[in-house]
C-alpha cells in the first residue's frame, strides 16, 4: 500500500469510530468530546508550526 492509501485508511477509521463514538455516549459528551479532538488537533498543528518555524535549529 502506497502512502495515499494509508493516508484514507486512517481517515476513514477516524470516522468510523467517530460515527460509533457519537452513537453509544449521549449527546453532551460526543459533542464535548468532538470539540476537545478538533481543538486538540488544532492546538497540536499550530505547536508544530511554531517549533519548527521559531525553535528548531539546525
Amino acid at each position: 500500500m502506497n502512502k495515499k492509501q494509508i493516508f484514507w485508511l486512517i481517515v476513514a477509521i477516524v470516522v468510523v469510530a467517530l460515527i460509533d463514538f457519537v452513537k453509544v455516549v449521549p449527546v453532551w459528551a460526543s459533542l464535548i468530546g468532538s470539540v476537545s479532538l478538533a481543538c486538540g488537533v488544532i492546538t497540536g498543528w499550530r505547536g508544530k508550526m511554531f517549533y519548527d518555524k521559531y525553535i528548531k535549529s539546525e
